[in-house]
């Protein structure tokens, strides 16, 4: 049986007890070393218009501050920002230098690469390759769930004369970065939504918003 810690031999104690932070005035602060110190410091709260909330999850992306399902336009003129994709299908080399975004009706983001050959309005409707090689799919999972920065897969194919070609691998598609005018009708600045392609078809891009490429899935 253990004794009291009060009948302990004196030597004993002093070989066991720890000398309290800043040395000893000879008392007894066993208890007290017991008890965390108070952190110095509180994390800010998140703060918003009549609460205060914390959230130590970091965002995994940023929204806009509009939608681009509320804007309704299509610019298949404008001049193409930036965009390089390349690579090899089943139906020939294939390379794009124009790329545009919509989004379906289930939140899903729909990608479509134009080669030089390809007609802008005539495959934002029909996206089949009637008039020139495209690059065209849709992201298979993310924007709906988990926001649209981020690396997705992509469900799609290089499609040309109407016929369609999977690619060998299914590529994945990195979303890096908002671009453009996502508050307002601005023609000369649409939404745009830059990133990378991995896979048979790889390469950069930055997309503009066209909302005629979900429109047009309805059948004729």
């Amino acid at each position: 049986m253990s004794l009291p810690r009060a009948l302990l031999p004196l030597p004993l104690a002093l070989a066991c007890t720890p000398a309290p932070y800043g040395g000893s005035d000879g008392s007894d602060t066993s208890a007290a070393l017991d008890v965390p110190a108070p952190a110095t410091t509180l994390p800010a709260p998140t703060t918003t218009t009549g609460t205060t909330t914390e959230d130590p999850r970091p965002p995994k992306f940023d929204l806009p501050p509009t939608d681009p399902l509320s804007i309704r336009f299509c610019r298949p003129d404008a001049p193409p920002p930036g965009t390089l994709v390349v690579g090899n299908s089943e139906l020939g080399p294939f390379v794009a230098r124009r790329a545009y975004f919509d989004r379906s009706q289930g939140g899903r983001v729909l990608l479509l690469f134009l080669s030089p050959e390809a007609d802008a309005v005539v495959e934002i409707e029909h996206h089949d390759g009637r008039s020139g090689p495209i690059f065209y799919g849709e992201l298979a999972s993310g924007p709906t769930k988990d926001g649209w920065l981020g690396t997705w897969t992509l469900e799609g194919g290089v499609y040309a004369d109407g016929m369609a070609a999977a690619s060998q691998l299914p590529p994945t598609v990195t979303l890096s970065e908002f671009a453009g005018t996502w508050h307002d009708y601005d023609p000369a600045d649409p939404p745009r939504l830059v990133g990378t392609l991995v896979g048979d078809i790889h390469g950069t891009f930055d997309a503009v918003y066209c909302d005629d490429i979900f429109l047009s899935l309805i059948p004729d």
